[in-house]
């Protein structure tokens, strides 16, 4: 039995895919899925479709024929080794979404200890570098102490200076001395 996808039994009807989905989505229970949920089709399931799409086009709606003719179109029932299968492929599908989510929950404990890590690290870079900086600024108020001492004595000798120096007298001028001779 080989399975055919919604868009080849589409070109098979000469219908679009959109078409075979609307069917298919219709008459819930008639055809079957894979395991990532995509429907496959076997020949009967093509027989059933082309007979639905008979039905449509001599007036039928699809509600008459679900209800309907039995005879015609009738849901699909899985022999036993079917369902046997496809309980398999349902218990591996269910290990193997025990097995995803096992991998799932490893990588986030581990992409948890990783910014942990990178958390710290960054922490103490950050440390280091405030430390750096503290000193930095301490040597700076060092010098800047050093710096004012220096001026502080500095201006101290330029007052002293100041003061000691006589105030020049004043002179006149030459034309002011004209001017108060007369």
């Amino acid at each position: 039995m080989e399975a055919m996808t919604t868009r080849e039994v589409a070109l098979k009807l000469g219908v679009s895919p959109t078409t075979v989905k609307r069917w298919v989505a219709f008459f819930q229970g008639w055809f079957q899925k894979d395991e990532l949920g995509h429907y496959i089709y076997s020949e009967d399931d093509l027989q059933r479709l082309r007979s639905i799409q008979e039905q449509l086009q001599q007036g039928k709606t699809m509600q008459a024929i679900w209800d309907g003719d039995s005879r015609t179109v009738k849901p699909r029932t899985l022999p036993a080794a079917e369902l046997q299968s496809a309980g398999a492929a349902i218990s591996h599908s269910a290990a193997q979404t025990d097995a995803l989510l096992q991998r799932i929950a490893d990588l986030e404990l581990r992409l948890e200890q990783k910014a942990s890590d990178i958390v710290s690290t960054q922490i103490l870079q950050h440390r280091n570098e405030l430390d750096e900086i503290r000193k930095s600024v301490q040597t700076l108020a060092a010098e800047v102490e050093v710096i004012q001492r220096s001026l502080s004595r500095h201006s101290e000798r330029t007052l002293a200076s100041l003061r000691e120096t006589p105030k020049p007298s004043k002179k006149k001028g030459f034309i002011s001395m004209l001017f108060s001779m007369f």
